[in-house]
C-alpha cells in the first residue's frame, strides 16, 4: 500500500462548529517537504492523499469540500460546502469559496473574494479583491473580477474580459473579448458595443460635441 502523504495532526481548533486539524506533510511532493506542518482539514476526504494537492498556512478545508489534484488553499482561506479545487488551481489569502462551487484549471480567487454557489470559475481567470461570483456564473479563460464588482445569476465572463469597481454583471449573457465593466449594471444586455471601452470614449466625445452646439452664441462669445 502505497504510504500517505500526510497526516492529521493534534493541533485542533473549532471553525463554524467543525473540529479541523492541521495537516503534517510524512513524504517529499511538489514544493513540500516531509515534516512540513500545512493547514487545517475536517477529514482525510477534504484533501487528496495522492498528487500535489496541499493545503498550507491557516487555510481551512472542511465538509464536503475537496482538494485535488495540484490544486493548493492558502493564507487564512476558507473552503466549504460541496465546493471542489482541483487542476493547479488556487485559492488563498482571505477567499472563501463555499455551497457546490468549483475552481479548476489554472483559476486563482484571492483577496477577500468570494465565490458562492454553483459558480464555476476555471481557465486562468482571476477572481480577487472584494469581488462576489455566485449563483450559476462561469468565469474563465484570462478574465478579471475584481474591486467590489459581483457576477450572479447565469452570466459567463470569458476571454479577455474585466469586470471591476462595483459593476454588476447579472441575468444569462456572455460578456467577452476585451470588453471593460466599470461601475456599471448590464442586465440581459444586447448591445456588447455598451462594454466596449473604446466605444465608450468615442460616445462621450460625440455628446460633448452636441452639447457645444447647444450653447448660446451670447455665451460663446462671453468664453472668447
Amino acid at each position: 500500500m502505497k504510504k500517505k502523504k500526510y497526516e492529521l495532526t493534534s493541533e485542533t481548533k473549532m471553525v463554524g462548529g467543525r473540529k479541523v486539524y492541521r495537516i503534517k506533510a510524512l513524504i517529499d511532493f511538489g514544493n513540500v517537504k516531509a515534516g512540513d506542518l500545512g493547514g487545517f482539514v475536517e477529514k482525510e476526504e477534504n484533501l487528496s492523499q495522492k498528487d500535489n494537492a496541499w493545503v498550507k498556512d491557516n487555510a481551512v478545508v472542511t465538509d464536503n469540500a475537496v482538494v485535488t489534484g495540484s490544486a493548493w488553499v492558502g493564507g487564512n482561506a476558507l473552503v466549504y460546502g460541496n465546493t471542489r479545487v482541483t487542476g493547479t488551481a488556487s485559492v488563498k489569502d482571505c477567499a472563501v469559496v463555499r455551497d457546490n462551487a468549483l475552481i479548476e484549471g489554472n483559476a486563482v480567487v484571492k483577496g477577500n473574494a468570494r465565490v458562492t454557489g454553483k459558480a464555476w470559475v476555471f481557465g486562468e481567470a482571476v477572481v480577487k479583491d472584494n469581488a462576489l461570483v455566485k449563483d450559476n456564473a462561469v468565469v474563465t479563460g484570462n478574465a478579471v473580477v475584481k474591486d467590489y464588482a459581483v457576477v450572479k445569476d447565469d452570466t459567463v465572463v470569458t476571454d479577455n474580459a474585466v469586470v471591476s469597481d462595483y459593476a454588476l454583471v447579472e441575468g444569462d449573457d456572455v460578456v467577452d473579448g476585451d470588453f471593460v465593466v466599470v461601475g456599471l449594471t448590464w442586465k440581459n444586455s444586447k448591445d456588447e458595443k455598451s462594454l466596449n471601452l473604446n466605444y465608450l470614449k468615442e460616445t462621450a466625445k460625440e455628446e460633448y460635441s452636441q452639447k457645444e452646439n447647444y450653447i448660446p452664441k451670447k455665451e460663446k462669445q462671453i468664453e472668447r
